[in-house]
């Protein structure tokens, strides 16, 4: 079994990229990294690992684009699955051998077109996630972490490099469950993962912690959501409903926590304007 994984750079760090690939290096054939033009040289310090494979883009596609680049060299390979990580995202031990062993447990596993994990979210409280051997499905899963049949993407296409970044995960996902495909999650498989920057502020004397973004991200969030929208209201109305609800909270909880809240809204407006729009690719002007 060939399983090959794919991980997208843009000036990352490198202690904690150097972790994510010795916890990758003795669990999958090949590691092929993509990046989209980091202005670091952090890629001089990978020549000591024989398993890795360095695609560099002369631009900053986007994540979409380079997971596609990344994808398209593991089905040249001939991998069997492919496993999609962030930068910062670092699996657990024996990690891939449970995805497997599990995927192997499941009943007409041959719809089943990716696996994921539990996710352990750095910077969070993680004591209500409960890590055993349960194999259940679920609606979506983020990029990070998932395992993909290579076979999939053969089927239901690459992933949608007009997004650019954000969304591309649920997009994804949206796409399997239209061509009757599943996806699982196994628990007893952990996923130690960050997501944006996680900050605490006092509301009515109690801490909250919450994730923030830069203003581009709430821009890419935003308009990409709209695409979808339009592109699946009709084919899976309720995860819309579902997510629209999301939606709004997360615009209540930007007014309550951000400072420069109006910033934030501006950026997310503007992102709401272009996916009415039709307008996807690169953000590419200056607000």
């Amino acid at each position: 079994m060939n399983v090959y994984a794919v991980i997208v750079t843009y000036n990352p760090d490198i202690v904690v990229l150097n972790k994510s690939i010795l916890a990758l290096i003795t669990q999958v054939n090949k590691i092929i990294i993509v990046d989209n033009c980091s202005t670091n040289d952090f890629f001089k310090k990978l020549i000591k690992y024989s398993k890795i494979i360095l695609i560099k883009n002369e631009d900053n596609f986007g994540v979409a684009y380079a997971l596609n680049k990344g994808v398209s060299k593991c089905l040249y390979m001939k991998a069997d699955w492919v496993l999609t990580l962030d930068q910062d995202s670092i699996i657990g031990e024996n990690y891939i051998s449970k995805m497997l062993s599990a995927y192997q447990k499941i009943y007409e596993r041959d719809k089943v077109g990716m696996l994921c994990p539990q996710y352990f979210i750095n910077g969070k409280d993680n004591k209500h996630i409960i890590y055993n051997d349960d194999i259940y499905f679920v609606g979506e899963a983020i990029t990070s972490g998932s395992l993909v049949k290579a076979s999939i993407f053969n089927k239901v296409g690459m992933y949608d490099d007009s997004l650019f970044i954000d969304c591309v995960d649920y997009e994804f996902c949206l796409r399997l469950k239209m061509n009757g495909y599943r996806i699982a999650k196994v628990n007893s498989s952990i996923l130690y993962h960050s997501m944006g920057i996680v900050r605490e502020k006092k509301l009515f004397n109690k801490v909250i912690k919450y994730t923030t973004y830069d203003y581009l991200r709430r821009y890419y969030r935003y308009r990409n959501r709209i695409h979808i929208y339009k592109k699946n209201f009709f084919v899976s109305p309720s995860w819309v409903m579902k997510d629209l609800v999301k939606f709004f909270k997360e615009i209540i909880k930007i007014i309550i926590t951000e400072k420069d809240w109006i910033f934030h809204l501006k950026f997310i407006l503007i992102g709401i304007i272009d996916g009415v729009r039709g307008k996807r690719g690169k953000m590419n002007y200056t607000i």
